[in-house]
């Protein structure tokens, strides 16, 4: 299993569509670091921009609950999580063309329980990129957060 960030093409729950994020990695049973078998689950409220970009992507990945399926749909996105030297957190989203070259660049709010939790697991599973060197984008153009919400 190689370890990753995958965005869920569509979530919905309770109605309320979010960008639902799930961490593939180590799993040591540590308090905070991880709430699922295969990593975490995670949801963060975005433009309703970013959510009719994700629907229109093409999936590459399975749930990380069905990773054992080989027929299940595959409905996620590869991402990567970056933070710069000065604090701020964005995710590139693969796909196509949006705010940046081969995909989306979105800006998560870098004080918030939930992005800190998914930084926590990037870092953990040496997933989170220098931000410094990938910072593609202003932040009026990354689609960046209302709020957030807690692990999924």
């Amino acid at each position: 299993m190689n370890n990753r960030i995958q965005v869920k093409k569509l979530w919905e729950n309770h109605g309320q569509k979010r960008m639902h994020i799930q961490g593939v990695g180590k799993n040591d049973g540590t308090e905070g670091v991880n709430n699922r078998p295969y990593g975490i689950s995670i949801d963060f409220n975005v433009t309703p921009t970013v959510l009719h970009w994700l629907e229109q992507q093409e999936g590459q990945y399975p749930s990380a609950n069905n990773l054992k399926n080989a027929d299940a749909p595959l409905d996620y996105i590869q991402a990567h999580l970056c933070q710069n030297s000065k604090g701020d957190v964005g995710m590139y989203i693969e796909g196509e063309y949006t705010n940046v070259i081969g995909g989306a660049f979105v800006i998560l709010k870098a004080d918030t329980p939930a992005c800190e939790f998914l930084l926590t697991f990037c870092s953990d599973n040496d997933i989170l990129r220098d931000g410094d060197d990938a910072w593609p984008v202003d932040d009026d153009d990354a689609g960046a957060q209302d709020d957030d919400t807690a692990p999924a």
